[in-house]
């Protein structure tokens, strides 16, 4: 049997998810300024003060849609990369690591650091593409500072 603190956990999982999902319909329809948690909740159909109770601000849930979208990009990539061999990394999945990144238009991108991942993770999400996320820890930067760029990007890949 479900308990009723479960039950609002899943509750609360599934707003959180609705209200991601109703944030990336009005990026998509209107982009960055469409976004607003008041219209996010209009939306996703729900009270005005949900996204708040899920989201400190519109920084907060862009950067939860922005994983979202990479975890979406990283999932399609690993199935391709099941698809075509059976597991193995080899030159065929970086050919379609590389036909990824050629639709996103990733030489196009100038920004650095976070602004790039939410940038890389919108591109994503329009081209259709999924994203895994994997955690990370990265013990020589103890700030956090992040380093990623288009050169990391085509190092990985090349």
């Amino acid at each position: 049997m479900e308990t009723t603190a479960t039950s609002a956990t899943a509750r609360g999982a599934a707003t959180r998810e609705h209200l991601i999902a109703a944030a990336r319909e009005l990026l998509s329809s209107g982009g960055i300024d469409a976004v607003t948690l008041r219209a996010v909740s209009a939306r996703a159909m729900v009270a005005r003060t949900a996204p708040y109770r899920h989201f400190a601000d519109k920084e907060d849930l862009l950067s939860a849609l922005a994983t979202a979208e990479l975890t979406r990009l990283g999932d399609a990539l690993a199935a391709a990369e099941h698809a075509l061999l059976g597991g193995e990394r080899d030159a065929a999945f970086v050919e379609q690591f590389g036909a990824a990144l050629e639709a996103i238009e990733l030489s196009t991108i100038t920004s650095n650091g976070y602004s790039f991942q939410i940038e890389l993770a919108l591109r994503t999400y329009t081209t259709g593409l999924r994203v895994v996320e994997i955690p990370i820890t990265f013990t020589e930067r103890p700030d956090g500072a992040s380093k990623m760029s288009r050169a990391i990007v085509g190092d990985a890949v090349a």
